[in-house]
C-alpha cells in the first residue's frame, strides 16, 4: 500500500514522504518497503497542512494524540479561506494531542497562538510579548464572523505595532 505521510518533527515539518509499506490485518505498518524522496510543501499553505493532517489517525503521538476530525479540518480550511486575507502573514499550523489545530505567528516581539477545538469551534487566543511578558487571552467562537474580524484585525494592529 502507498500512502503520502506529512512528517511533523520540527526539523521536516512542512515536508512529506511517499512510503510503501506492509501493514498488518489492524492496518498498523509494519515495515517500509520504499521511500520516496522528500517533497517540500509550503509550511504555512493552510489548505494543505490541514489536507495533511486528513492523514493522522488516534495515537499519532506517542501512542496518545487523537486525530483530528475530518469534517473540523474542513469547516477550519473553508473558514481560512473565507475569512482570512490573502495579504496578511498565514500561520504555521500543528495537530494538537486533543484532536485540534494549534495556529502559531511569531510578529517581531509578539509570539502568537491560537488553539482551535475541531468539535465546538472555539478557539483560545493567547499573544505573548516576549520582551516586556505582557500577555493576552481570549476565547473565540469561530462560527462567527465577528471572531475571525476581531482576530485579524488583532494580527493587524500587532503587525502595524511593529512597523509591519
Amino acid at each position: 500500500m502507498k500512502t503520502l505521510l506529512p512528517l511533523l518533527e520540527p526539523g521536516l515539518l512542512g515536508k512529506s514522504v511517499g512510503v510503501i509499506g506492509r501493514f498488518n490485518h489492524a492496518n498498523q505498518l509494519e515495515k517500509i518497503a520504499e521511500v520516496e524522496p522528500v517533497s517540500p510543501l509550503n509550511a504555512r499553505d493552510v489548505a494543505a497542512r490541514l489536507e495533511a493532517f486528513h492523514q493522522l489517525q488516534d495515537g499519532w503521538l506517542d501512542g496518545k494524540g487523537v486525530a483530528p476530525k475530518p469534517d473540523g479540518l474542513i469547516w477550519l480550511a473553508d473558514s481560512f479561506h473565507r475569512y482570512y486575507p490573502k495579504e496578511l502573514i498565514l500561520p504555521y499550523l500543528y495537530p494538537t494531542a486533543e484532536g485540534g489545530i494549534q495556529a502559531e505567528w511569531t510578529l517581531e516581539d509578539y509570539e502568537i497562538s491560537l488553539e482551535v477545538d475541531l468539535v465546538s469551534k472555539q478557539a483560545e487566543w493567547h499573544c505573548l510579548n516576549m520582551v516586556t511578558d505582557w500577555q493576552e487571552e481570549k476565547t473565540l467562537t469561530l462560527t462567527h464572523e465577528s471572531a475571525w474580524n476581531w482576530l485579524v484585525k488583532r494580527l493587524l494592529s500587532l503587525k502595524a505595532e511593529n512597523g509591519g
